[in-house]
């Protein structure tokens, strides 16, 4: 049997037989949009390398990462693509159905992207009807977020990091150099915090980046990926490899 945790490294064969004791299966979502200074792919980068650091830790199998998502604020920024709620729900849809008729059981989507929630109502409608079907949702940002908060506190950080600030500065995000900054989005009546508007949005973010610092130590960015990793391996710790029983 493949030691390697994609799909990918795996026959069908292989993949038949490795259900006959274990049902579980990671599904990455990421999205290509911008990122500020960092790449277009970040989200997408960033969930598809947790997903591997996790699994190859737990012992789980991965699927290839989505690398499309539901991005509607970035759309007028050039390189973002994005998928309108109903395309994302139905591709979602199609991938639950598919893996469940092979005989998957717990499905663990985990996001790289905020703007994917948009799915959860189609996860949740998803197991209505499938027995023995559970499936989860996490967020990679989600397992860091405590860690975050007490890096910026230790770095005295004026504004608290969002979309395209410090902790997605990853090595394997950066494409060149990271304008330095410590600021935060005025919002108003016109352009509301929640949900972003899309026709403002490229001439109200500026660089792109929502808030917070866009640098940090490579030391403070290491201690919140590693903090990430370690709560994704805890939350795959408790998916037995056995179908529910109902």
């Amino acid at each position: 049997m493949s030691m390697g945790v994609q799909l990918g490294d795996f026959s069908w064969h292989q993949i038949s037989e490795r259900l006959q004791t274990d049902c579980r299966l990671v599904l990455p979502l990421g999205a290509t949009e911008q990122h500020g200074d960092l790449s277009l792919e970040t989200d997408s980068r960033t969930a598809e390398a947790a997903c591997q650091a996790a699994c190859k830790r737990s012992g789980l199998i991965m699927a290839p990462v989505l690398p499309f998502g539901a991005s509607a604020f970035s759309v007028n920024f050039p390189g973002t693509v994005s998928l309108r709620t109903a395309t994302i729900s139905a591709v979602i849809e199609d991938m639950i159905d598919g893996f469940y008729r092979q005989g998957f059981r717990r499905l663990i989507f985990v996001t790289g992207h905020g703007g994917n929630e948009v799915i959860t109502g189609t996860i949740s409608e998803a197991m209505l009807d499938r027995p023995q079907l559970a499936i989860h949702y996490v967020s990679v940002y989600g397992c860091m977020a405590d860690e975050v908060a007490a890096v910026e506190q230790g770095l005295g950080a004026i504004h608290p990091g969002d979309h395209a600030s410090w902790y997605e500065a990853l090595p394997f995000n950066r494409v060149g150099p990271i304008h330095q900054q410590d600021e935060r989005i005025d919002f108003d009546a016109d352009f509301p915090e929640f949900p972003l508007n899309p026709r403002l949005a490229r001439a109200r973010l500026g660089k792109g980046v929502l808030s917070g610092r866009t640098t940090a130590p490579d030391a403070a960015i290491e201690r919140v990926w590693r903090t990430a990793i370690d709560n994704l391996c805890a939350c795959f710790a408790k998916m037995p490899p056995e179908p529910p029983e109902a």
